[in-house]
């Protein structure tokens, strides 16, 4: 018999007691806060924040998603497979809201690298209504997701101000803090309960090239054809473009010829777009890359289909995508930046699309 051994947990003293006790009560607060949180996707700009709580044997476990990785994942794979996420019969969407997938409550086009999100889940679904919505969204409007259907992310930016010091006057002022932010979106074709999409008047194809000349002319490029290839002089300053008759079709001069006016607006005289600081020697295939993208929104807005310009590049492209996963996020916004130029869209106008974070719920 052992009546002068101390049982168990009289072996701990007071203040290790206090410590457990401490530690506990925060792994609960923590938790708490994560069950809390776990319909809402946030990451610094600096690093992956995101908590989420998962069961494992009876214990929840916290874990990070890095949505970086996931959207920079999701582009990889439609690569790999050999599918440009960014050509797609644009003809088949909605010009008056730049030719993409558009926030069906809001009546605004997505931008940047949602709009490839969007399309990978469209083109996997067959999804013809350009349409997405909210949980909520949809439920305002009276309709309502239907059972088992499943999600699309889509992401934004959320600005956090904090207060810090100066480094040269020691004062207080206010920093903000980009936070990427993500929710999910459902197809209309996902949901029971909605109006049908109001078809869009087709324009005439012969206007749509109208249009895209009108563009050249107003920014005043210049514009040169002859010889079996394209491309952008930077040094000079003008584009150079094989003779009309040379391309497979009208649709097809016109796609190549929105892909280096793209390059056009990177000039120094413009938008200054210099990739060697960011992508090193990676930096020609990047502005490809951005270029693919800009003509993409180009081609869309115009309602011109476009096609891959450099099929070739997309194992160069891959490359900088895994060693990189914000490169698609940079380059998407370069690739928007771009054709708002082209396009003069105003800043007012660039507010994003995505829904407020009070909407950040997933079913």
């Amino acid at each position: 018999m052992n009546a002068g051994k101390p049982r168990q947990h009289e072996r701990l003293s007071h203040d290790q007691r206090d410590q457990a006790h401490t530690r506990h009560q925060q792994f609960c607060k923590g938790a708490a806060q994560a069950v809390a949180e776990q319909s809402q996707s946030c990451e610094s700009a600096t690093g992956p924040v995101q908590p989420r709580v998962r069961r494992n044997q009876g214990r929840m476990t916290m874990v990070k998603e890095d949505l970086y990785q996931k959207v920079t994942d999701a582009i990889v794979t439609e690569l790999e497979r050999g599918v440009a996420p960014w050509v797609r019969p644009w003809t088949t969407l909605d010009p008056r809201f730049g030719g993409g997938p558009i926030n069906g409550y809001t009546a605004r086009g997505y931008r940047g690298v949602n709009v490839w999100l969007l399309l990978i889940t469209a083109m996997k679904k067959g999804y013809q209504d350009s349409r997405w919505f909210t949980f909520r969204q949809a439920q305002t409007l009276g309709a309502h997701v239907r059972k088992g259907e499943k999600s699309t992310m889509v992401i934004f930016w959320k600005q956090h101000r904090i207060q810090e010091a100066s480094t040269t006057t020691g004062e207080q002022e206010e920093k903000k803090i980009p936070f990427l932010r993500a929710y999910s979106v459902f197809n209309a074709e996902q949901c029971e309960g909605l109006a049908a999409q109001p078809k869009a008047e087709e324009t005439a194809r012969e206007l749509r090239y109208q249009h895209a000349e009108a563009l050249f002319a107003k920014h005043a490029v210049d514009v040169r054809h002859g010889g079996d290839q394209a491309f952008f002089s930077p040094i000079l300053d003008f584009i150079q473009m094989p003779r009309f008759d040379a391309f497979e079709s009208e649709e097809h001069y016109w796609g190549v010829k929105l892909h280096e006016l793209t390059h056009w607006t990177g000039h120094k005289l413009r938008l200054d777009r210099d990739l060697s600081g960011r992508f090193r020697s990676d930096a020609y295939a990047a502005e490809e890359l951005v270029a693919e993208m800009g003509s993409a929104f180009l081609c869309a807005q115009l309602g011109i289909e476009g096609h891959l310009r450099h099929p070739e590049y997309i194992g160069n492209w891959l490359k900088v995508l895994k060693d990189d996963k914000r490169a698609v996020f940079k380059a998407s916004s370069l690739a928007q930046a771009a054709a708002d130029f082209v396009l003069d869209r105003k800043e007012e106008e660039l507010e994003p699309s995505e829904a407020p974070a009070s909407a950040d719920t997933t079913p």
